[in-house]
């Protein structure tokens, strides 16, 4: 049998005794650690529970302001057919307006009559003198109210027809007739070609040096005076006015409106009573000077339309401008001046009477072969 003393004895269970505690509080430390750590796993799965929640709140406050968006899209093309809409009632209602106006007044004015007529025949059954004065009282006030409605309608109306025909032919002066209705209708002028048509120009040599002996007033009295004078002799051809830049005169034949050859007759035609006329103008503050006026005419293809938003014109592009614009800067004084192209079709008239003038340089255009327009041949039988 083996012995131990009793301090080996004691030594050894006082070992065993600090194994067991120092297992005791290990076994403690990972039991708290489990703990923490399981609650880690709990905050961790809560947080992402928390973000997928966001996540999806999120989307669903973009679906619903794309929805929103769109159907504020919706609402906009809604609203812009029925601005369309409107747009176009009001255009066919001032186009019924002009006549409606007065149909509709003349029927309310025969419809508040025989309302009030009908109350009359009414007020005949009634029996008590003093309700009897009374109501004869009202109507005779609501008739007396009924032909003050029916005068003032008819003043507006006949004000409002009256503005319209002014807009109207202030229109017509700034446009040609059938561009302006084009206009009216809401339409978009388109550009147009146009094949063959004849161009106009003049100007009064010499009339810078004049500008400068005169006052301002005198030279705007001038040109007033002047094409005022012109204006009234187109309206004898069918021409159309484009413009007056200064003391330069610009007109066009054949178009808008096509005429076939006629353009050149109507130019040619037109500048002859131009001249004439010319020669007897007389100047208000030097009665004594004559007007030299300087013509040039040429024929050819060009391009039109209506031009800018405010204060729009219907103007001429093209090549054949320019050369209307060259033979009248190349010509002389109280002649006119015409190119070869204008020439060739005046002769299928065979009534007017030019004479070849030659080559003539010309700017930009090199020589080119030009006639004076002398006047018409007065023994020819024109049908």
């Amino acid at each position: 049998m083996q012995f131990f003393s009793p301090h080996l004895l004691f030594l050894y269970s006082t070992t065993r005794e600090e194994r067991r505690g120092e297992e005791r509080r290990g076994e403690e430390r990972r039991g708290e650690e489990r703990r923490g750590g399981g609650e880690s796993r709990g905050e961790v799965g809560e947080e992402r529970e928390e973000r997928r929640g966001e996540e999806r709140r999120g989307e669903e406050r973009r679906k619903e302001r794309e929805e929103r968006r769109r159907g504020e899209e919706r609402r906009e093309e809604r609203g812009e057919e029925e601005r369309r809409e409107e747009r176009g009632e009001e255009r066919r209602g001032e186009e019924r307006r002009g006549g409606g106006e007065e149909r509709r007044g003349r029927a309310q004015r025969t419809e508040t009559h025989t309302k009030i007529h009908y109350i009359l025949q009414i007020n005949t059954f009634k029996t008590q003198e003093g309700s009897t004065s009374i109501l004869n009282n009202l109507l005779s006030r609501m008739e007396q109210y009924a032909n003050n409605l029916e005068n003032l309608v008819e003043e507006r109306t006949q004000a409002y027809l009256e503005e319209k025909r002014k807009a109207e032919n202030l229109l017509y002066q700034i446009l040609p007739h059938s561009v302006a209705e084009q206009l009216k209708r809401g339409e978009t002028v388109q550009a147009e070609a146009f094949d063959s048509v004849t161009i106009y120009f003049s100007d009064i040599v010499g009339f810078t040096s004049m500008s400068a002996e005169s006052t301002p007033l005198q030279v705007v009295t001038l040109l007033n005076d002047l094409y005022t004078c012109f204006d009234a002799i187109i309206d004898n051809f069918d021409v159309y006015k484009v413009e007056t830049i200064g003391d330069a005169y610009m007109v066009v034949s054949g178009l808008p409106v096509r005429n076939g050859k006629l353009h050149a007759r109507e130019i040619a035609g037109m500048s002859l009573a131009l001249l004439e006329q010319v020669k007897t103008f007389k100047i208000r503050h030097r009665p004594n000077d004559q007007l030299r006026l300087r013509i040039g005419i040429h024929t050819g293809p060009v391009c039109a339309g209506v031009v800018g938003l405010k204060m729009p014109r219907y103007c001429l592009f093209g090549d054949t401008v320019n050369t209307a614009s060259r033979m009248e800067s190349n010509g002389e004084a109280l002649k006119i001046h015409v190119s070869s192209a204008t020439k060739e079709v005046l002769d299928e008239f065979g009534y007017f009477d030019l004479q070849l003038r030659g080559d003539v340089e010309m700017k930009g255009k090199g020589k080119m072969r030009t006639y004076w327009l002398l006047g018409e041949k007065t023994d020819v039988y024109v049908i």
